[in-house]
């Protein structure tokens, strides 16, 4: 959950965070080993930005095909999760 008291919001594939709080850190965890590459607009994410990632995987040699999408908030609690 992003507001709890863990220095981590955490996103899989079977359970994507759609917020987190700007203080934490945001956790892509695979299955597979995987290369996460980010929007390089959102390296250093602020209230109000959005962290933007997709997954290479390098044993299949192919991109995931999509971006995820994870909005920085504020404070915990700030958003709703979808």
């Amino acid at each position: 959950m992003p507001g709890d008291g863990s220095r981590f919001a955490i996103w899989r594939f079977n359970q994507k965070c759609r917020w987190m709080v700007a203080r934490k850190t945001l956790r892509v965890q695979t299955l597979a080993a995987a290369r996460v590459r980010w929007s390089p607009d959102d390296q250093f994410c602020r209230p109000g930005a959005t962290a933007r990632f997709t997954c290479f995987w390098p044993s299949a040699d192919r991109w995931e095909g999509v971006d995820f999408e994870v909005l920085v908030e504020q404070v915990a609690g700030a958003a709703e999760v979808l």
